[in-house]
């Protein structure tokens, strides 16, 4: 995925994420980018300004050192929240290049599958990466369906 250089505008990564209920939730996300602009055409990524083949010997993955994130999974409707997914809770773990995001299988468990709030069937969450000088970015814009447990 293409993303920006510091200093420049950030698109949020647009992702499905299920949740199996009564399952660990473990995602890792790496995020790159180009040090110049890229553009899909045709199906193929290429330089903005040549309309050449990136190089993928360019691609930057994304540093977390020293930074800090934070996701609150909401009801859709309600804008409720559901559950608080940060570094200062172990639910986001950074490590260098990635980022993971972190639910135990007994915290799966405990989440209500329904219709009517506070029962859910899908949440959404946007991740927020936070560096070292105070620089705040949404990197990550995700729906969370949650997939319900059918053995008790």
């Amino acid at each position: 995925m293409a993303g920006t250089l510091r200093g420049m505008t950030i698109t949020p990564a647009i992702l499905n994420l299920p949740i199996i209920q009564g399952a660990t939730f473990d995602e890792a996300l790496e995020r790159s980018f180009f040090p110049y602009d890229t553009e899909w055409v045709c199906g193929q990524l290429v330089r903005a300004d040549t309309g050449a083949p990136v190089d993928e010997a360019d691609r930057v993955l994304e540093d977390y050192t020293g930074c800090s994130a934070e996701v609150q999974l909401r009801h859709p409707e309600t804008n409720a929240l559901i559950k608080t997914l940060s570094t200062a809770n172990s639910g986001i773990v950074l490590d260098a290049y990635t980022l993971r995001l972190l639910i135990s299988h007994t915290d799966t468990a405990a989440l209500v599958y329904g219709e009517t709030a506070p029962a859910w069937t899908y949440a959404v969450g946007h991740v927020e990466v936070t560096r070292a000088d105070g620089t705040r970015e949404r990197q990550y814009s995700i729906t969370f369906p949650l997939n319900p447990e059918l053995t008790v």
